[in-house]
């Protein structure tokens, strides 16, 4: 389990030249299923308000959120989150875990103006990934994830994407 907490304040009265605030919380639950399978799951919430910036506002989508979705695409002052993958670890012929991997998941996200306004307009990803253990805990990553909107993206990174 994994539980991520932040809190960032831009404010003039410190020297800053703008001024507005941002929080996220971020959590992740790793269930294991069976030997070499992992039920992931990941939730993450943005959340901004004042004189926000374009390029700082919350976003979904990317190598990391949303996969399928361009990065960037969606931002707004919230952005939400939800996404479950599962993990799967190839055996081999007397059931040792190999370096071979393959990822599905599927998620649901919102980029709104006000966090009352949340879920009203709902965007989706999923897709499928293959795995390579280059060494233990680092893979390499090839994904194509399908979002909303025709929205498509691929994929090649060396970390997970939760």
């Amino acid at each position: 389990m994994f539980l991520g907490l932040e809190a960032t304040d831009y404010n003039k009265v410190i020297g800053s030249d703008n001024s507005y605030s941002k929080a996220s919380v971020d959590y992740r639950y790793y269930y294991p299923i069976s030997k070499g399978k992992v039920l992931a799951l990941f939730n993450k919430l943005q959340w901004s308000q004042g004189d926000v910036p374009y390029y700082d506002l919350p976003t979904l989508g990317g190598q990391d959120s949303m996969r399928g979705i361009y990065q960037g695409r969606y931002r707004d002052n919230v952005t939400i989150e939800n996404t479950v993958e599962y993990r799967w670890t190839l055996q081999d012929e007397q059931g040792y875990l190999t370096k071979h991997g393959l990822a599905f998941w599927a998620g649901l996200g919102s980029v709104e103006a006000t966090i009352n306004a949340l879920y009203s307009n709902v965007l989706f990803s999923y897709g499928a990934g293959y795995r390579y253990e280059i060494q233990p805990r680092m893979n390499v990553r090839v994904d194509l994830g399908i979002g909303s909107n025709d929205d498509k993206g691929f994929y090649l990174t060396f970390t997970e994407a939760f």
